[in-house]
């Protein structure tokens, strides 16, 4: 089992950081809110502003586990908000290029329009492993997070349907943080691991091609507050030419909505 706070931790200073990509969270290698969880930390590490607001990065390569350099450049800074650069090379190659906006906790305008769908909580829907007690998870990702679906059975794998995935997920061994962009950094995960899944659904039967992400961009509408289990609804409307859209939205237990996403994937044969 991994724990996201140690498996992000970077050393460094004046913009220039190292870290250590951890196996724990494996999907065809570091899954990518987890690589890009290590950028957003890179941000707050140079920013004084504490609020994140959104995160933009192109997936560039499939870095290997183990360590990798990152290095943090202020584009713009004003009182209110920062916008930041965040490059992650390993061995001298370009993994990924990250956008990060932040600002400080301003006066403006506030609305909501935007209710939570109606669901059943957490603890009246099984996890995946009361679902398969006897099996183990397709990677090693999932050691890290249980995840609880909603409006799901194992009969709806077999046979084509919607391509959306709603579905309840708290981090282990820690579920939640103090440290507002390792916060953002398990939504960036919640919502990246989530458009994927929601495309699969639409064939039925194990998946015949995988889909590494090309991008992932995130608005955080807000953060959330020690709330340990977060609703994640994705889906995944088209597909083809090789490429997979996604969108996903994330909500806390107490029904704020979280953050938005967009996300493009790039499918291939695995190990092709």
């Amino acid at each position: 089992m991994g724990d996201l706070d140690k498996d992000t931790a970077l050393d460094g200073s004046d913009g220039l950081f190292r870290a250590v990509l951890s196996n724990d969270w494996e999907i065809w290698g570091p899954q990518g809110g987890y690589s890009a969880t290590v950028a957003i930390r890179a941000a707050g590490l140079v920013t004084e502003l504490r609020r994140p607001a959104s995160f933009y990065c192109h997936y560039l390569n499939v870095p290997q586990f183990g360590e990798v350099e990152l290095k943090v450049e202020s584009l713009r800074r004003s009182r209110r908000a920062e916008a930041l650069r965040v490059l992650m090379h390993q061995q001298g190659k370009l993994q990924m290029e990250a956008l990060v906006w932040v600002t400080d906790h301003l006066q403006g305008m506030d609305h909501v329009d935007a209710k939570m769908p109606e669901v059943p909580g957490p603890s009246s829907v099984k996890s995946w492993a009361e679902w398969f007690p006897d099996g183990e998870p397709p990677f090693r990702f999932w050691y890290n997070v249980e995840g609880r679906p909603v409006g799901w059975s194992p009969e709806m794998d077999s046979t084509p349907g919607k391509p959306f995935f709603q579905t309840w997920m708290r981090f282990w061994p820690t579920p939640s943080f103090e440290d507002p962009f390792l916060e953002a950094g398990r939504l960036l995960i919640t919502a990246d691991v989530s458009m994927f899944p929601a495309a699969v659904r639409a064939h039925g039967g194990p998946p015949k091609f995988v889909a590494p992400s090309m991008d992932l961009a995130v608005t955080f509408h807000d953060l959330p507050k020690r709330q340990d289990w977060l609703l994640v609804e994705a889906s995944a409307p088209v597909a083809g030419e090789s490429l997979v859209g996604g969108n996903a939205r994330v909500w806390s237990e107490d029904g704020r909505l979280l953050v938005s996403a967009l996300q493009q994937m790039l499918q291939r044969i695995p190990g092709a």
